[in-house]
């Protein structure tokens, strides 16, 4: 089943290089609407409550709404960052305060203090649904998006990861590792001798998770084959994809 949620936002933009009325800096009204895929969770009869799917999802949103976005090769952005630097507003303004945290993919980079995205491509409905896909693919179990811009529509839909609770190959246990790097460090003694003995030095998070089945049947998945989403949830990217089961008996 499937929880569904809408969020709004206004944005200004053009289509440079392009022919017609759209080459021109115009504003528009988009509604993103995202579809969230799992099993009903028990006690709250709710697949994801909208409210919170909204909270994940709007930190990215949020960077478009009353945002002007622009190809990077518009020569019309150094312009506006060059009024905004005579008004003192390129790096912020007090009354801007309704800011997402700042990104940087492949396909796009906001600058949120001047409510300002640059685009590798032609802003139009279907890049806006890979823009969010790919910020949010980790975050949410997403089974669809729909993004609509005036009388301008698109939608794609996604084969959703599947939650889990043991090991799909056996049934054993689910065990995820967060990876830390460690040192030996082994003293130099008088003489020049190596000390066999040594201290480990814990030099910190290498911010990579692996995770395996605690029964060794050998399922494993890397960092890109799962993730925890916003739930809490382990989801499972590997053994599942294209909605295949996999028998544990």
């Amino acid at each position: 089943m499937r929880s569904i949620t809408r969020i709004e936002m206004q944005y200004a933009h053009r289509f440079y290089k392009f022919q017609g009325e759209a080459q021109y800096l115009h504003g528009h009204t988009g509604v993103l609407t995202i579809e969230v895929e799992d099993t009903i969770e028990p006690g709250v009869n709710m697949v994801f409550p909208c409210n919170e799917i909204q909270k994940v999802a709007w930190n990215v949103p949020k960077n478009f709404d009353h945002a002007l976005i622009l190809r990077e090769d518009d020569p019309l952005l150094p312009a506006i960052l060059g009024v905004y630097e005579k008004q003192g507003i390129k790096n912020g303004a007090p009354s801007n305060k309704m800011k997402g945290p700042g990104f940087q993919t492949e396909l796009a980079t906001a600058y949120p203090d001047a409510r300002l995205v640059v685009t590798k491509e032609t802003m139009t409905v279907e890049g806006m649904i890979k823009i969010v896909y790919e910020l949010l693919k980790d975050k949410l179990n997403i089974a669809k998006i729909t993004f609509t811009s005036g009388v301008n529509a698109a939608t794609q839909e996604y084969t959703p990861a599947r939650t889990v609770d043991r090991c799909p190959l056996c049934g054993g246990k689910i065990v995820v590792s967060d990876l830390y790097q460690t040192s030996r460090d082994f003293e130099v003694r008088k003489g020049g001798k190596v000390s066999r003995r040594y201290t480990i030095t814990d030099c910190g998070s290498m911010e990579v998770s692996v995770a395996g089945c605690a029964d060794r049947c050998g399922a494993y998945w890397d960092a890109d084959s799962f993730y925890i989403g916003a739930d809490g949830k382990f989801y499972d990217q590997k053994y599942h994809e294209g909605g295949e089961d996999h028998d544990v008996s």
